[in-house]
């Protein structure tokens, strides 16, 4: 039973190896120079693509919504509509009613 612990030491010990690796060619990664934003235009230039497309993608799923909702009414209403037909006049209700029919 003790060889399995020196073996789950080894692979600990593996691991914490592997992400220090990584970690390091993460940090050296992010000590490279980036593309700064140096005035307002600059950053509105920088996000006004990002912006519209969310507003683009969010104006189709209105419309997508808008259409579901607009056949979801009209089914209803054909639903309602038909159950309006099948039921019986008041008049008829009220002699079935007194007749005891139901």
């Amino acid at each position: 039973m003790s060889w399995i612990l020196y073996v789950l030491l080894v692979l600990a010990v593996a691991g914490d190896i592997l992400l220090a690796v990584v970690l390091a060619k993460v940090m050296r990664k992010n000590d490279e120079p980036q593309q700064k934003i140096d005035t307002a235009d600059d950053f509105v230039r920088a996000v006004t693509p990002v912006l519209q497309s969310e507003t683009d993608l969010l104006a189709e799923q209105l419309r997508a919504m808008q259409g579901e909702s607009a056949r979801t009414t009209t089914a209803t209403l054909r639903d309602f509509s038909a159950v309006l037909a099948e039921e019986p006049a008041p008049e008829r209700r009220r002699q079935h009613g007194a007749a005891g029919i139901h």
